[in-house]
């Protein structure tokens, strides 16, 4: 059973309007890619599209070629169990927008001569394979216009695409850190990280195994090549799970052990959907054995007719449709007073249930009943005044305003938060579950939106991509929903207290958190500052690495039972 695979390798030596002195194996690195995945990954050759600044390619990587191949020849790869996007060259951040450059770009004219990476990632989504991985071999040094005290100081090459990529979904490999260069050896005719990624795939392809080889494997050959600190970054896309396979022709028996034992813990959790996707990739892979895909076989077999006894949401009678409250149950909330007199107010989210989730994207697959039982949420997302209160440091890169929401916070910085709030309160303060937040973002719609459909209205509820400015804003200066609750769309992502799973299927209908996958992965919910309207629907949903901080992501509490002590408007 051959997946169907495709790619694009581009490299590029020569730039026409660069004084650098040109780039001498970025060329030899993309044609080594494309050799890789067709002859040991076992790539169609025909769908492995080469574009090089030299005779062996027909396509030459200027802006407006870049653009076609992107743009228009990808699409026949619409349903791709895998598409791979490979570049070897240079990089650029103006504007604090990360460019690609192609062979005919102008540093000095930028916006009409190179790619944004914004137009990388939207062309790779739309052509609608289920895995995307982009590998960027490039320095992340090269800032144009920083030294005139322009946006860009401190900005480094690859921050928005990191950012971009989690947000599309789009697994990320990066041949070095921010602010460093990325070397080539002339021994090995290569790039230093092209050499040894390609030599890593041969015996590594889960993203965790793969990063801890690189980040050993490049500093090595760096010394003893005399060249100087290089460090790689592997990023997996949000529910990307760190020890699923990136090729599976090339998955190693340890590969395949993760993914039988991921099946079967789907199977208990009663995921079915996903486990029946997990079987088929242990059959896929070229290492399994035959008592592996005997195994495989067996096991699709036996949960087949489990998926389709399951009763589609749309069966499902109401229990209890939420409506729209009165003018006193949109301000029914409480005052919690905060060291240094600052207030965290929360709205009280009525008891119901409804219909979660949406057929939009795969992700949030099946449409459920769930039912939600009375909790306090948050009116805004935690402010920096509030989280400084609190814990006494502000870690937020947009600090400017006490009341903008507090960012660069990880899920683990949020559980101490909480912790120390309920014992500073002697109360019980958590995360949201994510179907007590969608339930209270919503608060009884079923529209893409809180106010509706038309995404042209997003701007009077919403921070995000087209009003935004690149940055959060002081909470509440934007309409509430119905209940009470500002910036459920847009300002920054919230963290939920869910493990990350790539759908619905088994999912609770009881409203709690749903835990138990063993992902390294946590749900954000309601898009940010950054993202376009989509991403700020009710029923979108992404997920990020429990430790990561990012200046678009945040969140908001629930209290579960407020005391009657507690200071009312």
């Amino acid at each position: 059973m051959a997946e169907n695979n495709w790619a694009i390798a581009i490299g590029i030596n020569k730039y026409k309007f660069l004084p650098d002195p040109p780039i001498q194996y970025a060329v030899n690195d993309a044609v080594k890619m494309r050799q890789f995945l067709c002859e040991r990954a076992k790539f169609p050759p025909e769908n492995v599209l080469l574009c090089c600044d030299s005779d062996l390619s027909q396509r030459r990587p200027t802006r407006t070629d870049l653009r076609h191949l992107l743009k228009n020849e990808i699409r026949t790869a619409s349903g791709a169990d895998n598409f791979w996007f490979f570049y070897a060259g240079h990089g650029i951040v103006h504007e604090r927008q990360d460019f690609l450059l192609p062979c005919d770009g102008n540093p000095d004219d930028l916006t009409d001569t190179a790619i944004p990476i914004s137009f990388v990632t939207d062309c790779l989504r739309e052509c609608g394979a289920v895995n995307v991985v982009m590998v960027m071999d490039m320095c992340r040094n090269r800032t144009h216009g920083a030294e005139a005290g322009g946006r860009d100081i401190g900005r480094a090459m690859g921050e928005q695409t990191l950012e971009i990529a989690k947000e599309r979904g789009i697994v990320t490999l990066f041949s070095c850190s921010r602010g460093e260069r990325s070397y080539e050896i002339p021994a090995l005719e290569q790039g230093v990280f092209t050499y040894a990624l390609l030599e890593g795939l041969e015996r590594h392809t889960t993203p965790r195994a793969l990063e801890q080889y690189l980040s050993q494997r490049v500093p090595a050959l760096n010394r003893e090549h005399g060249k100087k600190i290089q460090t790689p970054r592997v990023i997996p896309e949000p529910g990307f799970k760190y020890d699923r396979s990136l090729l599976l022709s090339c998955a190693t028996s340890t590969d395949i052990v993760h993914l039988r034992t991921e099946a079967m813990r789907a199977e208990l959790r009663e995921d079915y959907s996903g486990a029946k996707k997990l079987w088929r990739q242990v059959i896929v892979a070229d290492r399994s054995t035959s008592s592996e895909r005997e195994e495989a076989s067996d096991a699709i077999e036996r949960i087949s007719p489990k998926i389709y006894e399951r009763q589609p949401a749309s069966d499902i009678a109401p229990i209890k449709k939420p409506t729209v409250p009165t003018e006193e149950q949109k301000t029914n909330l409480f005052i919690e007073i905060l060291p240094g007199c600052i207030t965290l107010e929360l709205v009280k989210i009525p008891a119901g249930n409804f219909l979660m989730g949406s057929n939009e994207h795969n992700n949030e697959k099946p449409p459920h009943q769930v039912i939600i039982q009375e909790f306090y949420l948050g009116k805004y997302p935690v402010t920096q005044e509030q989280w400084q209160a609190v814990m006494g440091n502000n870690p937020s890169k947009f600090s400017d305003n006490p009341q903008n929401p507090v960012e660069q916070v990880s899920w683990n910085d949020c559980q101490e938060f909480c912790q120390k709030l309920s014992q500073m309160t002697d109360k019980t303060y958590r995360l949201p579950s994510e179907a007590e937040w969608e339930y209270a973002c919503r608060a009884g719609t079923q529209t893409r939106y809180y106010f509706g459909d038309n995404e042209n209205q997003l701007g009077d509820y919403a921070w995000y991509k087209r009003n935004s400015a690149s940055k959060t804003h002081p909470v509440g200066q934007k309409k509430p929903n119905f209940w009470g609750l500002y910036d459920m769309h847009g300002n920054v992502w919230e963290w939920c207290e869910d493990d990350w799973n790539n759908d619905y299927q088994g999912a609770p209908t009881d409203g709690s958190v749903w835990i138990g996958n063993y992902s390294q992965n946590r749900v954000i919910r309601g898009g940010s500052w950054d993202p376009f309207p989509s991403y700020c629907r009710s029923a979108s949903r992404y997920s990020d690495v429990l430790d990561s901080r990012y200046f678009n992501i945040g969140f908001r509490v629930v209290c579960v039972h407020p005391r009657l002590s507690l200071t009312h408007p």
